[in-house]
């Protein structure tokens, strides 16, 4: 059986992350995804925040995918959840971005 992508954590009717007026918003996760699918949820939404605050340069996946040297499928699976991405990925956004994915927002006591 395979291991369920963080996306299959969404609450019905959710979607992972949603473009809204006041930015980029995380869809509601079910009260028994694991601490890990929160944590993927908060560095895609960083990840997308990266990219769109640059008022002057609209990005495409692909051109994000060749300034992070990673795959066109490595971002679009980051961005709507369907994979786990490994450290070689963060770093490769963080190195390209000069930012830090891996914050420390996800953690919450939540037991």
């Amino acid at each position: 059986m395979a291991r369920p992508k963080p996306c299959d954590y969404l609450q019905a009717g959710h979607l992972w992350l949603n473009d809204t007026p006041g930015g980029i918003t995380p869809g509601k996760l079910r009260p028994d995804a694991p601490p890990e699918a929160r944590l993927v949820q908060h560095i895609s939404r960083r990840f997308r925040l990266d990219y769109s605050d640059e008022e002057d340069r609209t990005w495409t996946m692909r051109a994000i995918a060749e300034d992070c040297n990673i795959s066109l499928r490595a971002v679009y699976d980051l961005w709507h959840g369907k994979s786990w991405p490994n450290v070689r990925t963060i770093a490769r956004i963080e190195t390209a971005n000069r930012s830090q994915l891996w914050g420390r927002e996800h953690l919450h006591k939540t037991r």
